[in-house]
């Protein structure tokens, strides 16, 4: 036999609202039936809808952690980009030289002169 519940019973067992409750009832949400002018809720419909409600909330939850990550990643890629362009610019990759003996200069190696080959 099924368990009937009051609204405001319904209401604390969810931790909603007995309005919450009411609005789920005429969506349909859960199951219930009108007695008068009460409603009264089947209570193994209780536990589908807290199911449902912890589902809702894992989902958002991991879609929050998706974008925290997302952030993190997107955060370590400007620093490696930052990085790396600093790197670059050290090394001399990035600097403007008029020609080859600038760059042997930076990069340490000996003059060329009178070297042909």
């Amino acid at each position: 036999m099924e368990t009937l519940l009051t609204v405001q019973q319904a209401a604390d067992r969810l931790q909603l609202t007995p309005w919450t409750i009411r609005e789920q009832l005429k969506a349909g949400k859960l199951r219930g039936v009108k007695v008068g002018s009460q409603w009264r809720i089947i209570s193994e419909s209780l536990i589908t809808e807290a199911q449902a409600v912890r589902a809702q909330e894992a989902i958002k939850n991991a879609e929050r952690q998706a974008g925290e990550f997302a952030i993190a990643k997107a955060r370590a890629l400007a620093a490696l980009n930052e990085f790396t362009a600093d790197a670059k610019e050290w090394r001399g990759d990035a600097l403007p030289l008029d020609n080859e003996d600038e760059w042997d200069e930076l990069r340490g190696y000996p003059e060329r002169e009178n070297a042909q080959l």
